[in-house]
């Protein structure tokens, strides 16, 4: 029994040794095929601007185990693909501007860095995004444009809570006081035709247009009557054409009364408007005046329109 126990316990520390012998070993030297591969592999990818790949495929084929002609031509080119990739020092702050190194860094969603030591960190040139995560303070995002050759580029991080602009701009605001507040706001206005100075005008042609209207009105009630009296005099039937006419010289005489007293009243108002109103740099109004009598009963319409 004792002997079957030691065998089983040799057997077990033989398996032991081997595991720990298997995990010291050097990793496999890259075989002929690997080599083969990996030449060809960093061409493409250094046109391709995938310079820190670009540089483990010439490690790769640069190993002792690859041809020589295969290891020269691949170690020859390291040391250009090392100038090339550019690299990029980035240095934590917190609001206080202290330094922070506990920042974890992804570019392009893609793991890059666990802490920022002060080590600059090799990267691909082109446009990139850069993720920076800190304990108790929400990830957040900034974009760089890296340019080939450049070496150590330092960019400033600031993790943590700031103070806001709005918060900012009210601490730098000056207090104001009682007096500040009642002083008289001066607005200067430039010379100009007002939106008050362009409604009197536009009343004035009001005016105007009344008294043309009223005069219209009068000579056709004039004119009329006159004819009403030498058909029929004093008496006429009240069916007759005289009559009538009569009555539409009774209708354009009040018509041109209407007329004139709204002439009258609107250019009035104009001129107190006119002598009132301040002048500004309002842009003047388009004003449209048209006169027109309505059917039926005669009378003066007037109809103002425009922009003011």
């Amino acid at each position: 029994m004792n002997s079957r126990v030691r065998r089983r316990s040799c057997s077990l520390l033989a398996l032991v040794a081997a595991v720990f012998t298997t995990a010291a070993s050097p990793a496999a030297e890259p075989s002929k095929v690997d080599c083969l591969t990996a030449s060809e592999a960093w061409l493409k990818l250094r046109s391709e601007g995938k310079l820190r790949d670009a540089r483990t495929q010439l490690l790769v084929c640069a190993a002792a185990s690859c041809p020589a002609d295969v290891r020269n031509e691949c170690s020859s080119h390291i040391a250009g693909v090392n100038a090339a990739m550019p690299s990029i020092v980035f240095m934590a702050k917190d609001a206080a501007g202290s330094d922070v190194a506990a920042v974890t860094v992804t570019v392009d969603g893609q793991w890059l860095a666990s802490k920022l030591d002060g080590s600059a960190i090799a990267i691909d040139p082109g446009e990139h995004t850069f993720t920076f995560e800190t304990a108790g303070q929400a990830p957040f995002a900034r974009k760089f444009v890296i340019h080939e050759g450049e070496k150590d580029r330092r960019e400033t991080i600031v993790v943590g809570a700031a103070a806001t602009p709005a918060t900012v701009q009210a601490a730098a605001a000056p207090t104001s006081t009682g007096a500040e507040n009642r002083l008289p706001v001066r607005r200067s206005t430039p010379d100009g035709l007002g939106g008050g100075r362009t409604v009197a005008l536009a009343l004035g042609g009001a005016g105007l247009a009344g008294l043309v209207a009223g005069s219209a009105f009068g000579l056709d009630a004039s004119s009329k009557w006159s004819r009403a009296q030498r058909t029929c005099g004093s008496g006429c039937s009240p069916d007759s054409p005289a009559q009538q006419e009569k009555y539409d010289a009774q209708d354009a005489a009040t018509a041109a009364t209407i007329a004139f007293a709204g002439a009258g009243a609107a250019l009035a108002a104009g001129v107190v408007l006119w002598l009132t109103a301040p002048a500004s740099s309002g842009a003047v109004g388009r004003i449209t005046v048209r006169v027109a009598p309505s059917t039926g009963f005669r009378k003066a319409g007037f109809e103002l329109s425009g922009i003011f």
